[in-house]
């Protein structure tokens, strides 16, 4: 079964923050973890536009891949943001330098290394915005 996965960066704390997401009414977001210690479930409030969906892929040193992460080809240098394009229901790879997408999935992923996100590190695509 595949891993259904959220993350989102904390209002209060700034710390990302991985879960389930839960939309509310008044547009606000809470994400649902369990406790380290105990297991139990802890909501915290994140911002709703940094909400991204887990890719279900890894990198080359086994971190995860969300959606609004910024990756790099280590062996070609070129980096892409992961986006999810409805019109294709699928995680693509948007690469600024070249203005083009390119299929997630079809990538070695022991050449792809996550170097950063859109929210944090928006220099890492030459001043990219995160498009919220």
């Amino acid at each position: 079964m595949r891993e259904i996965l959220f993350r989102g960066k904390r209002i209060f704390t700034k710390d990302w923050i991985e879960g389930v997401a839960f939309s509310h009414d008044n547009n606000e977001v809470t994400m649902l973890s369990q406790h380290p210690m105990d297991g139990s479930l802890l909501g915290k409030e994140v911002y709703p536009g940094t909400v991204g969906q887990f890719t279900g892929l890894t990198d080359k040193c086994g971190t995860k891949i969300f959606e609004g992460d910024i990756i790099q080809n280590v062996t070609e240098g070129k980096t892409a943001v992961v986006q999810w394009f409805s019109e294709y229901s699928a995680f693509m790879l948007w690469c600024k330098s070249e203005n083009q997408v390119y299929w997630l999935y079809d990538n070695d992923f022991h050449n792809i290394e996550v170097i950063g996100n859109i929210y944090d590190n928006p220099e890492l695509l030459g001043g990219a915005d995160n498009g919220s």
